[in-house]
């Protein structure tokens, strides 16, 4: 049962790690539910094996998935506000200066 649980936690995340999102949209849950279970798998194993040093290491494994996950949202994130920003600076370019003199909520940005 410890053997296959390891091997479960190995296939999650490699199977997982297979998928990335396409730039701008932020990661769906199936990678990271998967990831946690891989994380509870081998935290799991260590814990019924009481080798400490693996459980810190899967712990580790899991807060450095989180981290990168982190990145990519925030990545995400800018990449969105930097083509806000060109979408306003094509509408002052196509519009010219009457664009400041509307409310944010009438710009095509808004809108989506």
């Amino acid at each position: 049962a410890l053997r296959s649980a390891a091997d479960d936690a190995t296939a999650l995340r490699e199977s997982s790690s297979a998928f990335r999102p396409p730039p701008f949209l932020s990661l769906g849950l199936g990678p990271v539910i998967a990831h946690r279970r891989a994380a509870d798998l081998e935290i799991a194993l260590a814990r019924a094996q009481r080798d400490a040093h693996a459980e810190q290491a899967a712990r580790d494994r899991w807060a450095g998935f989180l981290a990168e996950q982190r990145r990519h949202i925030a990545c995400d994130s800018m990449g969105a506000l930097i083509l806000s920003c060109y979408s306003i600076v094509l509408q002052y370019d196509q519009q010219g200066a009457a664009i400041f003199e509307r409310s944010v909520s009438e710009l095509a940005i808004a809108r989506g």
